[in-house]
């Protein structure tokens, strides 16, 4: 290991044991199955539904059975806007479609939105909405509308076979404190091995 990769692993691991204490202070960890247990053994209807982007925007168009809607949006929109994937022809189609690709991603299972572990990450009573919006542009999914239960949202992982410090709470910590002095040092480390 020469000297280069020998700070990106010191300063890795000094990110990754800085991150651990911010999840055991910031979140409570509570078993899915205490989710499930609260709704009644639907806890789908507790959880946000995933954001749509221009590349679910795109599957839809190519690939949806739902012709009619598609050739309407096509009708509507420009060719060049909708090969381009112009931000005014998404938004377009996310004002005026969003049910439709909704309902296209739920049939066609195109992204998992469920706890994948039985581990969901409860944010504690400092909750911050900044904090639910920015652990789901990262990739996790949330559980929320436990408000009767005293209960705030929660995070949780959809995925696996990767470290979730890498895929999703080195990014969300390193997001919350965007502006933070202290992690500046932190700006060009490669954290994937942690």
């Amino acid at each position: 290991m020469n000297e280069k990769e020998k700070k990106n692993y010191e300063l890795a691991r000094e990110l990754r044991d800085l991150v651990s204490e911010w999840v055991d202070k910031t979140f409570n960890q509570i078993n899915v199955s205490v989710f499930s247990k609260l709704t009644d053994g639907c806890l789908f209807e507790h959880i946000r539904p995933l954001p749509i982007d221009s590349d679910v925007i795109n599957d839809f168009l190519e690939y949806s059975e739902d012709g009619e809607t598609v050739k309407t949006i096509r009708e509507e929109l420009k060719e060049e806007e909708l090969k381009e994937g112009t931000e005014e022809a998404m938004d377009y189609i996310l004002l005026n479609y969003k049910s439709d690709i909704q309902i296209y991603m739920n049939e066609n299972n195109l992204r998992e939105n469920y706890p994948m572990w039985n581990t969901c990450f409860e944010v504690r009573s400092t909750y911050n909405t900044d904090i639910v919006d920015l652990g789901q542009e990262v990739g996790l999914g949330v559980i929320e509308g436990l408000d009767d239960f005293d209960l705030n949202p929660a995070l949780f992982a959809m995925s696996c076979g990767h470290s979730f410090y890498s895929a999703y709470w080195i990014p969300l910590y390193l997001k919350v404190n965007a502006d933070a002095e202290h992690i500046k040092k932190f700006k060009d480390v490669e954290f994937g091995m942690v």
